[in-house]
């Protein structure tokens, strides 16, 4: 399984318009992504959270070049501040 983890700052009097863009990002996710988690942290409440999980990285890498990932980075970057956009592997320990 893949992920793609974006995060940032968004100042308290945009949170609204955020997570209305958010909203419309996650109804529109291509095929082939297994699952979404969108949070807000637990000890800045102004810095979000959107991870995406993939069972396979074509399908990832697709998301990643796609409009709705730019509106996703283009509704942090205008509203506030991207801190992390990165993609990686998730592995199985026992």
């Amino acid at each position: 399984m893949y992920f793609h983890k974006v995060s940032g700052t968004i100042p308290e009097n945009k949170h609204k318009e955020f997570e209305q863009t958010f909203s419309m990002v996650g109804a529109k996710l291509p095929e082939g992504c297994a699952g979404i988690e969108f949070s807000r942290d637990i000890e800045d409440e102004n810095r979000y959270h959107f991870i995406s999980f993939w069972d396979q990285m074509n399908s990832l890498e697709h998301f990643t070049h796609s409009s709705v990932s730019m509106m996703l980075l283009g509704a942090f970057k205008t509203l506030g501040t991207l801190s992390e956009n990165k993609s990686g592997i998730m592995i199985e320990i026992n």
